[in-house]
Protein backbone atom coordinates (compact mmCIF):
# COMPACT_ATOMS: atom_id res chain seq x y z
CA UNK A 1 0.00 0.00 0.00
CA UNK A 2 2.87 2.37 0.75
CA UNK A 3 4.26 1.83 -2.74
CA UNK A 4 0.88 2.71 -4.24
CA UNK A 5 0.84 6.01 -2.37
CA UNK A 6 4.35 6.81 -3.58
CA UNK A 7 3.32 6.04 -7.14
CA UNK A 8 0.33 8.36 -6.85
CA UNK A 9 2.50 11.12 -5.42
CA UNK A 10 4.85 10.88 -8.39
CA UNK A 11 2.04 11.34 -10.92
CA UNK A 12 2.14 14.82 -12.40
CA UNK A 13 -0.97 16.81 -11.60
CA UNK A 14 -2.55 18.62 -14.53
CA UNK A 15 -2.05 22.37 -14.26
CA UNK A 16 -4.40 25.05 -15.44
CA UNK A 17 -2.57 27.15 -17.98
CA UNK A 18 -2.62 30.84 -17.06
CA UNK A 19 -3.12 31.73 -20.73
CA UNK A 20 -6.52 30.03 -20.88
CA UNK A 21 -9.09 32.69 -19.87
CA UNK A 22 -11.95 30.15 -19.72
CA UNK A 23 -10.00 27.98 -17.29
CA UNK A 24 -9.18 31.02 -15.17
CA UNK A 25 -12.85 32.07 -15.10
CA UNK A 26 -13.89 28.55 -14.11
CA UNK A 27 -11.27 28.42 -11.34
CA UNK A 28 -12.38 31.81 -10.05
CA UNK A 29 -16.06 30.81 -10.15
CA UNK A 30 -15.26 27.59 -8.30
CA UNK A 31 -13.39 29.53 -5.62
CA UNK A 32 -16.28 31.99 -5.23
CA UNK A 33 -18.76 29.11 -5.03
CA UNK A 34 -16.73 27.44 -2.26
CA UNK A 35 -16.47 30.67 -0.25
CA UNK A 36 -20.20 31.28 -0.69
CA UNK A 37 -20.98 27.76 0.51
CA UNK A 38 -18.76 28.23 3.59
CA UNK A 39 -20.48 31.53 4.37
CA UNK A 40 -23.91 29.96 3.90
CA UNK A 41 -23.04 27.14 6.30
CA UNK A 42 -21.75 29.65 8.85
CA UNK A 43 -24.93 31.71 8.60
CA UNK A 44 -27.09 28.60 8.94
CA UNK A 45 -25.26 27.68 12.16
CA UNK A 46 -25.75 31.21 13.46
CA UNK A 47 -29.46 31.08 12.61
CA UNK A 48 -29.77 27.78 14.50
CA UNK A 49 -28.18 29.36 17.59
CA UNK A 50 -30.66 32.24 17.55
CA UNK A 51 -33.55 29.91 16.76
CA UNK A 52 -32.69 27.72 19.75
CA UNK A 53 -32.41 30.79 21.98
CA UNK A 54 -35.83 32.04 20.86
CA UNK A 55 -37.36 28.60 21.44
CA UNK A 56 -35.91 28.56 24.95
CA UNK A 57 -37.34 32.01 25.71
CA UNK A 58 -40.72 31.02 24.25
CA UNK A 59 -40.86 27.90 26.41
CA UNK A 60 -40.16 29.99 29.53
CA UNK A 61 -42.86 32.51 28.59
CA UNK A 62 -45.45 29.77 28.19
CA UNK A 63 -44.71 28.42 31.65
Amino acid sequence: MGAEILELNNVEQPKVPAQNPEAMKFAEATQIREKTQERKEGLNKEIMVYDNAFKEVDSKLIL
